[in-house]
């Protein structure tokens, strides 16, 4: 509904009549990290695993470190550093650029992170800053404090205005890169090559307010003069979708993991995708990004903006009202055909 400042004014009532509800602490930080009151958002989005629905889950689980917690008050020289990655991949794509910025800080920094779709990526981006953990350490003593992915911005005192700027600082390999390139100028011609992406992760608890059918996009790739590439995984296409009007390329089954998906990004001239993961490959890539984006925007986009502290290659088509997916697909129609025409 909008109605932000009278919903933090609520949470923060909330917690005058009980400091231990979580659940209304994590909302009056989303709603301060939206709204651009990071110094104290930073400190109440800490009741993350504690107030979000998914803190009721296994999926959801702070990390058990005998470690002390670090933030920039603390010395870090000579010292070595834990650092637990968490949540979904955007979000660890994300905040990934705070292992540049902790590497300048500490002897040696570590990351622990168990997705393997993530493993070849991270490696390969900050192969000069971190290393890389994919299991569980049952010693700890080889480190000197630990911090988790997403308390790094309060760790830093991150303001908006002080967002660490290292674009680009996710890369895949030459190799896969030239690869991909070679296979697009094949079948692109002279067209613009865009990627599109229209669904998120369906098991994100408000994935139907976030994500689009199909059929929805379809007024959007009608435009012609352009080389539509797919990076929707996963999806069965049905007996109504008949493509073969459009020049559709879906080579999403080659997409073994975001390394690879990085790989073709880097040779397209924009991506359009809805809030999901493809959004932060595509901005931490430094590539131009569209992204349709519902009413109840997540607080790391801020308030009504149409672009992004966090990437600066990201333009923004928000609802101007609940659900209406078709202004926003219009609007980014238009954008595209004055795109094609200033090129």
């Amino acid at each position: 509904m909008h109605h932000l400042k009278k919903a933090l004014d609520c949470f923060a009532k909330a917690l005058l009549i009980r400091p231990s509800f979580d659940i209304a602490r994590l909302n009056l930080g989303m709603m301060q990290l939206q709204l651009g009151y990071w110094k104290e958002g930073w400190i109440n989005y800490e009741s993350r695993w504690t107030g979000s629905a998914e803190s009721n889950t296994s999926k959801f689980l702070k990390p058990i470190c005998p470690l002390p917690v670090w933030d920039i008050s603390l010395n870090s020289q000579s010292k070595k550093i834990l650092i637990f990655f968490e949540q979904g991949y955007g979000d660890m794509i994300q905040f990934s650029r705070y292992l540049i910025l902790i590497s300048q800080l500490f002897e040696s920094v570590t990351y622990l992170c168990l997705d393997p779709a993530m493993h070849t990526l991270l490696e390969y981006s900050f192969k000069n800053q971190a290393q890389l953990l994919k299991k569980y350490p049952n010693d700890f003593s080889e480190w000197d404090y630990h911090c988790n992915l997403l308390s790094l911005p309060k760790a830093f005192s991150t303001e908006v205005d002080q967002i660490p700027d290292f674009i680009p600082y996710i890369r895949s390999s030459e190799e896969r890169v030239t690869y991909w390139k070679k296979r697009l100028d094949e079948v692109s011609k002279s067209r613009l090559k865009i990627g599109i992406a229209w669904s998120g992760r369906p098991t994100h608890l408000y994935d139907h307010r976030r994500s689009l059918m199909l059929e929805q996009i379809l007024p959007l790739i009608s435009v012609n003069d352009v080389c539509w590439v797919s990076l929707q995984k996963n999806y069965n296409y049905q007996s109504s979708n008949d493509m073969s009007r459009y020049h559709w390329i879906d080579w999403s089954n080659e997409l073994i993991d975001f390394s690879e998906t990085a790989a073709l990004v880097s040779n397209l001239d924009l991506v359009i995708s809805v809030d999901s993961s493809m959004i932060h490959l595509s901005g931490a890539l430094g590539k131009p990004t569209w992204m349709l984006n519902r009413y109840d925007s997540e607080w790391r986009w801020l308030y009504q903006k149409m672009d992004s502290p966090w990437y600066k290659s990201l333009r923004i088509f928000n609802q101007p009202c609940f659900g209406d997916w078709v202004s926003v697909i219009e609007s980014a129609k238009n954008n595209l055909y004055a795109l094609l025409e200033s090129k």
